[in-house]
């Protein structure tokens, strides 16, 4: 199974931010899932996904090797694109911020972000 099989499975699993934080622990090496029944909640696939995700890979993966890749480029634009759409179907920041387990600034910063670029395509059109 290829890396990015391997990647994609794991955003099905357990979801986007999770994923991003798996990526970034990995730093691109290899990562052996243990069996949920040797995982303390101090390994280190609770601390980084959260014990309900580390059980779900776990679940899906024990005993398995996984290519995690370090780039999370493709990863972070799929999840601030996800941001804005919750955000313009009337979810709040917080809201959002819940619902992904993530920090409330980051939600705002991606969510502003994406206005003032919308402001200023919105100027180049009118120009």
């Amino acid at each position: 199974m290829s890396d990015s099989d391997h990647l994609m499975q794991v955003v099905k699993l357990i979801g986007l931010n999770p994923t991003i934080r798996l990526c970034r622990f990995s730093e691109g090496k290899t990562l052996k899932i243990p069996e949920s029944q040797y995982m303390s909640f101090f390994h280190w696939l609770p601390v980084t996904v959260g014990i309900d995700n580390a059980f779900l890979i776990c679940e899906q993966f024990s005993n398995q090797v996984l290519n995690i890749p370090r780039d999370t480029g493709e990863l972070i634009k799929e999840r601030n694109k996800l941001f804005l759409t919750e955000y313009q179907s009337g979810l709040d920041i917080s809201g959002i911020a819940r619902k992904h387990q993530i920090d409330r600034k980051i939600v705002q910063l991606v969510i502003h972000k994406a206005e003032r670029e919308m402001q200023q395509q919105d100027n180049h059109d009118h120009e």
